[in-house]
């Protein structure tokens, strides 16, 4: 397990020390190793700004609303700056509200909404709660950050790749692009937004198949933008055409497959270039099809995700970059459907 980077930023150096005897209390009492965490304490705004955009990501960000020298109203100098520059910095950070005047029932204080809304904020404390509360109530509290955290360790590999995707689309520059790539480029960003999104808060085992349904297909749709393209309609048929007897052999298709009269997502796929890879498009594609037909024997899990990020990353990016050690150590997931699949590609991108 990587180290849990954990940031409080906090202008009270007394509030500051108590949550940090808190979490350090928590990790003594469930035995968690000292190598397993790092926690850095901020008290200023500047030098949390600071470290926030340095690349120093963090899993989980305590963030102090009143700082002293801002403004509580304006949001300019205070922690709901602080929040905003967290979440553009890694929209994966656990971001936690603690102040003096937060109410942890937040349902009725309209910024905290918004954020929650938004996925910028993930959970809210009073400070009043640190020193009142007993030890093992801010334990049973904090045990779901952390365990959110742990059980999401996977998705940063996902969230590298796609930052590894977005900067391969941007290698020209942009300005020189025609409009449909830059709306190409705009469109795969946004979907990657949503995915990770998706995954971030899944909360409920029940949702979990609709949602990888979507992030499936969202997948799918970046890639058939990819191959796609400027090509013409018709150079895409002519190329598939071409290189679909190829790619039969590869699947155990017969010669004569049939690929339609249609410009499908498919044709776009197979009329890719490197035949080599084009064979993981095609399972993609094969996969979003029985998601999206509702084929009572596929079920989407987590497997068709990782496999349909790898499958994206290698099409746009090539094997080089591509992270993936996470998803070997998701616990049981070689007992998932479609691990087979999986393990051949990231042997092939390895």
């Amino acid at each position: 397990m990587k180290t849990i980077k954990i940031l409080i930023a906090d202008d009270d150096p007394t509030d500051c020390q108590n949550l940090l005897n808190k979490l350090t209390a928590y990790f003594k009492a469930k035995k968690i190793l000292e190598s397993d965490y790092e926690i850095i304490t901020t008290h200023t705004i500047d030098s949390t700004i600071e470290l926030l955009s340095s690349s120093n990501y963090f899993d989980i960000f305590f963030a102090d609303i009143n700082f002293s020298e801002g403004d509580s109203e304006s949001g300019k100098r205070n922690g709901y700056l602080l929040i905003r520059k967290a979440f553009e910095a890694c929209p994966l950070t656990f971001i936690c509200v603690y102040s003096g005047t937060a109410d942890e029932d937040f349902s009725g204080q309209k910024k905290y909404v918004d954020l929650f809304k938004r996925g910028m904020l993930a959970d809210i404390y009073k400070k009043d709660s640190f020193q009142l509360t007993t030890p093992t109530k801010f334990n049973n509290r904090f045990k779901n950050a952390w365990k959110h955290v742990i059980s999401k360790q996977f998705i940063w590999d996902l969230w590298n790749n796609h930052k590894l995707i977005l900067a391969k689309l941007n290698e020209p520059d942009t300005a020189s692009c025609s409009e449909i790539i830059k709306n190409n480029i705009s469109e795969i960003e946004k979907n990657l937004d949503s995915i990770l999104f998706l995954l971030k808060n899944i909360n409920n085992p029940l949702s979990d198949a609709i949602v990888y349904r979507l992030c499936l297909q969202l997948y799918h749709r970046c890639l058939e933008i990819f191959c796609e393209g400027e090509k013409k309609d018709e150079d895409i048929f002519a190329q598939s055409e071409k290189n679909k007897t190829i790619l039969a052999k590869l699947i155990n298709k017969d010669k004569d497959w049939n690929l339609g009269d249609k410009i499908t997502a498919l044709r776009k796929i197979v009329a890719y270039s490197d035949l080599q890879i084009t064979e993981y498009g095609y399972r993609l594609n094969d996969w979003r099809n029985r998601s999206v037909h509702l084929d009572k024997d596929f079920i989407p899990n987590l497997v068709n995700i990782l496999f349909a990020n790898l499958t994206l990353a290698l099409f746009v990016n090539g094997k080089n970059g591509i992270h993936f050690k996470s998803f070997e150590q998701i616990p049981d997931i070689e007992k998932e459907k479609g691990f087979k699949d999986l393990k051949e590609l990231i042997d092939f991108i390895r």
